[in-house]
């Protein structure tokens, strides 16, 4: 094993059992992926799930055609799957709804759009939508006019809220989550920058935090923080704030670590033993991933602590998964990375040969991620480095799997595609 530092070592405790199991296991985790990269955006899904290593195209559940490409995320409630997809070259933004166990389109509902100049490497349509038992949220739009929709699970539309321009070198790709009754959304851009959270009922605006995101647009997905003590709070990840934390009923800021980042933000936070991760990196390099020690909310004068930088091969746009004192980082350029989070050693850091823009999920001991050409890599979430499988799906994608039911939904750029039980 390689037992190379790349960064200074962390000084942990030993985190709450409250908070491991905040972290861990959230309400509907057996059943539900309902956000960009599952439950509170881990990456991790329910320890009940059961998905073949290894398979073909004849062990598809289905597999049904999309009308155009798009870099977006599945997502479900119960056994409805949500998908938005651009059609007529990007004129129109249609919700798709799906049958998880047949596949079969149920409904879709369009929506007036427009094609723009986006990265080469960015779509039409890249925000992963969320879901309530009730609802499904999506965000689409142009750089002078961003659009958030409620629909209920018919396709129906409950409501429509413009949320203002999106300035960016690369296009719009922020996805919604949605905590308690809040639709939540991070507006970090070169222009008029705000994070606001909506009612899921009316679209009525909760609350918005103005912020001064002027150095670089900013991608990131929030989640929900959940502290040993105290209320528990939103956290974002973007260029020129760092990383921020914000009371979920007011939007009242909390704390911040605005030192952090030095480049674009575009993974998304997660956390475990008392940690919180984010990352920053560039097309041209120099990524890598910050863990601070958030404050003690029994403390008046506890601030945020960084407690280590990871560089070596850092991802800069997939998300990182972290369970239990383990650190799985897989970079863009396909290099997979085990820390140990207790000692500060890098287990092993190792090449597959290829590149990726979706984020890996892990289902069991076992990481999944897509290629950008469309082969599903499975590795050993262990402390040596094993390929298990690569699994070809026939087209490329920047999309990341979703979990639900013993089975995996992967989007393509041509088809949606159901393996598992």
């Amino acid at each position: 094993m390689n037992k190379s530092r790349f960064f200074r070592r962390p000084v942990l405790g030993w985190c709450s059992l409250a908070l491991i199991c905040a972290c861990s296991f959230q309400p509907g985790f057996a059943q539900e992926w309902t956000r960009f990269r599952g439950p509170n955006g881990s990456g991790i899904a329910s320890p009940g799930n059961r998905i073949p290593i290894q398979w073909n195209t004849g062990s598809y559940q289905w597999k049904i055609p999309i009308p155009g490409d798009g870099h977006s995320s599945p997502v479900l409630w119960g056994h409805k799957l949500f998908l938005s997809v651009p059609e007529k070259n990007g004129a129109s933004q249609v919700l798709m709804g799906v049958d998880a166990h047949s596949g079969q389109i149920l409904w879709r509902q369009a929506f007036d759009a427009q094609a723009y100049a986006i990265h080469n490497f960015n779509s039409l349509t890249s925000p992963t939508p969320a879901a309530t038992a009730d609802k499904v949220f999506f965000t689409w739009g142009t750089p002078e006019n961003i659009e958030l929709a409620a629909l209920n699970h018919d396709g129906h539309i409950l409501w429509k809220r413009n949320l203002g321009p999106y300035r960016s070198q690369h296009g719009y790709a922020n996805s919604p989550i949605v905590e308690a009754d809040k639709v939540i959304i991070a507006m970090d851009h070169l222009g008029e920058s705000y994070l606001a959270a909506y009612d899921v009922n009316t679209g009525a605006e909760a609350w918005k935090l103005l912020r001064n995101s002027s150095t670089a647009s900013a991608y990131s997905t929030p989640c929900l923080f959940e502290p040993p003590a105290g209320n528990a709070y939103l956290v974002f990840n973007s260029s020129s704030h760092g990383i921020t934390a914000v009371d979920l009923e007011t939007g009242s800021l909390v704390w911040e670590k605005s030192d952090v980042f030095d480049k674009r933000s575009v993974s998304s936070p997660v956390f475990n033993q008392n940690l919180i991760f984010g990352s920053c990196g560039s097309g041209a390099g120099g990524n890598y991933v910050v863990a601070i020690s958030p404050p003690d909310s029994g403390r008046r004068d506890s601030l945020p602590e960084e407690k280590f930088r990871f560089r070596r091969s850092a991802p800069y746009v997939p998300t990182p998964v972290i369970r239990g004192d383990r650190a799985y980082f897989w970079s863009d350029q396909g290099i997979v990375t085990c820390v140990n989070l207790q000692s500060g050693d890098t287990l092993f850091s190792e090449r597959t040969e290829k590149r990726f823009f979706g984020s890996p999920v892990l289902v069991g001991d076992h990481l999944f991620a897509i290629s950008t050409d469309g082969h599903v890599l499975v590795v050993k979430a262990a402390d040596e480095f094993e390929i298990l499988a690569s699994n070809p799906l026939g087209a490329g994608t920047h999309s990341t799997p979703a979990v639900a039911n013993n089975r995996m939904y992967l989007r393509t750029t041509r088809h949606l595609i159901c393996i598992g039980d």
